[in-house]
């Protein structure tokens, strides 16, 4: 037979057991988000880094940043509708449109078109402010 004691005490330690793995759960996505924004930031760092390289593509660079940061293939992003990828994903769309807009000239200038004016000040710029809002929207 279950007395008011017995069930108290079930409770109370049923209670303590679910308090624990909240706190658990809390300190562990806590750790997974420090995780990940030092992950973020040495892909920025790689990005910028790779972008000042003797004869660096800097097309292929932002290529690769996005796609680590959309989670697909560099060559998936190299796409008509990425400004609206970016836009879905948290960048602003005067970002979103000029990071498209750099990417295509870019990838162009492989072909023998111009590249966007700017060089690897645009390249910085575009990695940075990528950062930042892909960061906030994600």
């Amino acid at each position: 037979p279950s007395t008011p004691r017995t069930v108290a005490t079930v409770v109370a330690v049923l209670l303590t057991a679910l308090g624990l793995t909240a706190a658990w759960r809390r300190w562990a996505s806590g750790q997974n988000q420090r995780a990940r924004a030092a992950q973020l930031d040495r892909e920025r760092e790689r990005a910028l880094e790779r972008g000042r390289g003797e004869n660096a593509d800097l097309g292929a660079h932002l290529a690769e940043f996005l796609a680590a940061r959309l989670q697909c293939s560099p060559a998936a992003v190299i796409d008509p509708g990425l400004g609206a990828r970016l836009e879905a994903a948290g960048v602003p769309s005067p970002l979103a449109e000029r990071t498209a807009h750099a990417l295509e000239r870019w990838t162009g200038a492989r072909f023998g078109g111009r590249a966007p004016a700017g060089g690897i000040e645009l390249y910085t710029q575009l990695v940075e402010q990528l950062d930042a809002s892909l960061r906030q929207g994600g």
